[in-house]
């Protein structure tokens, strides 16, 4: 464990690094990879009260969003994975596209405003 770890919630060394961007990695990520919610990113950085608000922003991007897709009657899926029965399991599965869309950097792809 980390000698501080106490200030990154008891995580240890690889839990901390999760949510971190290595060098060159900010180019080859979908703009709607979870590393750059704000809100996320203000928490990591001790920022609680700013954390909330943005995480209540987010929020209410993603509600409209959702409530605009509804007026219109349109469905949402994911664009990388699918739902599957598995051994009588429902689990997320890879549509196996997220790696030729990576190779064009997800300009091919119509991505929602999610932050």
């Amino acid at each position: 464990m980390p000698e501080d770890s106490d200030q990154y919630y008891g995580f240890n060394q690889f839990a901390i690094q999760l949510n971190g961007f290595e060098e060159g990695m900010r180019d080859k990520l979908p703009p709607t990879d979870s590393r750059y919610r704000p809100d996320q990113r203000l928490l990591e950085e001790g920022y609680i009260e700013q954390a909330e608000q943005e995480k209540h922003r987010v929020e209410q991007i993603q509600r409209q969003a959702r409530a605009e897709r509804e007026r219109l009657g349109k469905d949402w899926s994911p664009t990388f994975f699918r739902k599957e029965m598995r051994k009588g399991e429902e689990c997320w599965v890879s549509r196996g596209n997220y790696w030729s869309h990576r190779g064009t950097g997800f300009t091919d792809l119509s991505l929602p405003t999610l932050w």
